[in-house]
């Protein structure tokens, strides 16, 4: 991240709290207001193409004529890593802040919500594409168990900071920790301008008529057949 960053609002919250919608409101009252809010997408599924009524990606109608970022970037067979999102992420909010606008980010996914507004310094980590196909080979053959006691192993405090009930996590842990062993993540950098945070928490019961209602409402959109189409388009052992 470089400077020149918008002032940043994120919006962050479980599964079906509202997020989208919110941030989709709250840029229609500042555009009207006369800010250029524009809304930066932080999910890890939504970047792909096709992938729609699952993810509950906000159609073009939904989104109210709010410029949005983060959406249908590349096709499901294309790996996207936490570090191609942060340089889209940073373009995105380059253009936004020449364009003297505020970048509200919304959405579930953690590691990119904090990749944006922490500033996580993913060129201080290491990858290697052969051993990553030989981990995802290996958490097919052998299950995700296997994987985590081989990083409980090799670095015990690296597992002890995983969601180790995340496949994609762990192998990526597994990776890191191949190349440069147990040590500590590196620090972030922040980000170079004002931030808000907003955080979306409802109560038990709201919360589940809340996805109850979502999940209905994609079924009756089609959420099957879109599934079908992919399964007939791509491997479903893809990251995606």
């Amino acid at each position: 991240m470089t400077s020149g960053r918008p002032p940043l609002l994120v919006i962050a919250g479980a599964t079906a709290t509202g997020k989208t919608g919110l941030a989709i409101r709250v840029a229609q009252v500042l555009r009207n207001e006369g800010v250029a809010a524009e809304v930066v997408s932080a999910d890890s599924r939504q970047v792909y193409r096709g992938l729609d009524i699952g993810t509950a990606k906000p159609t073009l109608a939904e989104r109210g004529g709010v410029p949005h970022h983060g959406l249908d970037l590349v096709d499901p067979d294309v790996r996207y890593s936490l570090a191609d999102y942060l340089a889209h992420a940073g373009d995105a909010l380059a253009g936004i802040g020449a364009r003297s606008g505020l970048a509200i980010l919304a959405g579930g996914t953690g590691l990119y919500i904090r990749g944006v507004a922490h500033g996580i310094a993913t060129d201080a980590l290491p990858s290697d594409a052969a051993l990553r196909v030989e981990l995802e080979d290996d958490l097919v053959r052998r299950g995700l168990a296997a994987l985590v006691a081989r990083l409980e192993t090799l670095a015990p405090e690296a597992a002890a900071r995983v969601d180790r009930s995340n496949p994609r996590r762990v192998v990526r842990a597994l990776e890191i920790a191949e190349l440069r062993g147990d040590a500590r993540p590196p620090t972030p950098r922040g980000y170079p301008g004002p931030v808000a945070w907003l955080g979306l928490a409802l109560d038990k019961a709201t919360h589940l008529s809340w996805i109850e209602t979502r999940a209905r409402g994609q079924f009756d959109t089609g959420l099957v057949q879109e599934a079908e189409t992919l399964r007939r388009r791509y491997d479903p052992a893809l990251p995606a």
